[in-house]
């Protein structure tokens, strides 16, 4: 499709050098079709990290802030870190966004289903899949699908980020 492309060129630009340009156009691709909306959050951080890097700090933090305030409601919390952690190394303040609320362990922790939470928990505990399932009488399968889901809410990228944040969410006096 040519939201692909337009996303496969941007990052073959950087081959030679970061292009707004091409990052512009990815976003205004994938923006008007029917493409999964983390790669329009991708893009669009990509997009600011180029014009950081070209020197158009103004709107690099325009775009950041936007991916901040957006990306974790539409399960791309991940994206969203990315964006507040670019702000942090190029010294980009974000006006009207707070600068904690996703980076805080609870802001992903809110938008889980119970069922997704059970899982964290036994994610935390130790627990592999078929552990888990046996635990909470569901698939293997059905604990991977529930643990992708987890990730991309909360903004982990791995099992032991997601249950160091969990952990983190936990009052202190739970976790004695």
């Amino acid at each position: 499709s040519a939201a692909y492309r337009a996303l496969v060129a941007a990052e073959w630009s950087r081959i030679d050098a970061v292009s707004p340009d091409d990052w512009h156009d990815a976003v205004e691709v994938i923006s008007r079709g029917f493409f999964p909306v983390r790669y329009l959050h991708y893009a669009r951080y990509r997009w600011a990290e180029a014009l950081a890097a070209g020197g158009d700090r103004d709107e690099a933090a325009e775009v950041l802030a936007s991916v901040v305030a957006i990306a974790p409601a539409q399960g791309a919390s991940i994206v969203a870190r990315w964006a507040r952690e670019l702000a942090a190394r190029c010294g980009i303040p974000l006006d009207g966004v707070d600068a904690t609320s996703s980076a805080s362990s609870a802001s992903g922790m809110e938008a889980l289903t119970p069922r997704e939470l059970q899982v964290l928990e036994l994610v935390a505990e130790g627990l592999t899949n078929p552990q888990i399932g046996t635990r909470l009488f569901i698939s293997p399968k059905t604990v991977s699908v529930h643990v992708s889901a987890i990730l991309a809410k909360i903004g982990a990228t791995n099992r032991a980020e997601a249950a160091a944040l969990y952990a983190s969410a936990q009052p202190a006096d739970e976790l004695s």
